[in-house]
This record gives structure tokens, sequence and C-alpha cells, in this order.
């Protein structure tokens, strides 16, 4: 299942979650211009902040340290 909350428009935030991954994407508008007043646009060109929701079972870490998964490819003989 996928969640949204309810958008409307100008509105600067939207999160999805997917329900059974457990994983949740917030997306918002750090910087906008509202050009959808102007005839030959229909959106607003801005910059976009991404956030990434992940749960402790998928072994990712938040600083983004790899160093256990090193160590694990090195004793497992695994590909980079």
């Amino acid at each position: 299942m996928v969640y949204v909350n309810n958008v409307e428009r100008g509105q600067p935030e939207i999160y999805v979650v997917l329900e059974e991954a457990q994983i949740g994407v917030r997306i918002r508008e750090s910087y906008a211009l509202d050009i959808d007043r102007l005839s030959n646009y229909q959106e607003s060109m801005g910059m976009l902040d991404v956030t990434l929701s992940v749960p402790p079972q998928y072994g990712v870490r938040p600083d983004g340290d790899k160093t256990k998964e090193q160590e694990q490819r090195r004793y497992y003989n695994l590909p980079k």
C-alpha cells in the first residue's frame, strides 16, 4: 500500500509512505518561483529537498558510513 498525503495546489510538501516496505519519502520545495500565473507555464520551478526514511533492518546508516559493508564484502569475497 502506498500512502500520499492530500496534495493541494501550492502545497510545498508531500509525504509518500510505502507501508509494507516501511520506507518514507518527503519531498519539499526549498525555493520556488510561482509561475503558475503566467500563461505559458503550468507548474512552478524550484529546488526540491528529498528526505528518505529507511528502517534499520535495511542496514543503511544515517551518516552513510559503509565500514561494515566493506568488511562483509571482503569476508565473503563479494564484488564491489
